[in-house]
């Protein structure tokens, strides 16, 4: 896209892939190593934040304090993609479920593009700022990856991000047998469909005598065990 980009690395070049140290040089990046400097931080336009780096380092608090746009890869990616987003997040399961909908809307006939940490990047830090799914899960939560957060309850701030942004014709789908999730208030402006494993008011999919029944208002599908379906693992229409 025109941008000058430079890698700013903990490890010192030692430690790392040659191929990918070549891949780099060659398109041209600048890498830093053994370090993170503020300096190269400060002097940035952007900063786009991998994985698993904490959002409290210093090199990060000194140049959001001097107005530099701190983000992470979805939500760069997402300013580029026009296509409708499903986006999932969780503690577990993540990568299951991903390649789930992505098969069954390939499936269905649909052209679908199935990244994340499942090896292909788009997206690893949720979302922030404008990033606005078409339909955001949240799978579970649990005590974990605490090592990157302040506390418990910045994890699970982290992970409500995905719903901030939800606009018209958007849904979150949550997993209601989680108990932290379920005892989550969404707020009454979004639209929220709630999966588990048993019949439940206000659940809408759930299994009952090893079927599969999802519904909606007055509609309600529902696959047995052995039919074949004609698409559709996830259905939740307006």
């Amino acid at each position: 896209m025109g941008a000058r980009v430079t890698v700013s690395e903990l490890r010192n070049a030692q430690g790392l892939d040659p191929k990918t140290l070549d891949e780099l040089a060659g398109m041209g990046v600048r890498l830093e190593t053994g370090g993170h400097k503020e300096s190269t931080f400060g002097e940035a336009d952007t900063i786009v934040v991998s994985p698993g780096v904490p959002q409290d380092i210093a090199a990060l608090s000194k140049a959001r304090e001097k107005g530099i746009w701190v983000t992470g890869e979805l939500e760069l990616a997402s300013r580029f993609i026009e296509a409708p987003i499903v986006a999932v997040t969780g503690t577990n399961g993540k990568s299951t479920v991903t390649s789930m909908i992505g098969h069954a809307l390939t499936r269905g006939g649909m052209k679908a593009y199935v990244g994340g940490n499942i090896g292909t990047p788009l997206s690893a830090l949720l979302a922030q700022e404008t990033f606005c799914p078409r339909v955001a899960i949240l799978l579970n939560i649990t005590r974990d990856h605490l090592d990157r957060y302040r506390g418990f309850g910045e994890y699970v701030e982290s992970k409500l991000r995905i719903f901030q942004n939800l606009g018209e014709g958007s849904c979150a789908i949550i997993c209601d047998e989680d108990p932290i999730v379920s005892a989550l208030d969404l707020g009454s402006d979004r639209r929220v469909f709630r999966y588990g494993l048993g019949a439940k008011k206000d659940r809408h999919a759930y299994v009952q005598k090893g079927s599969m029944v999802v519904r909606n208002g007055k509609s309600q599908y529902t696959k047995s065990p052995g039919s074949r379906p004609s698409l559709y693992l996830f259905w939740v229409g307006a």
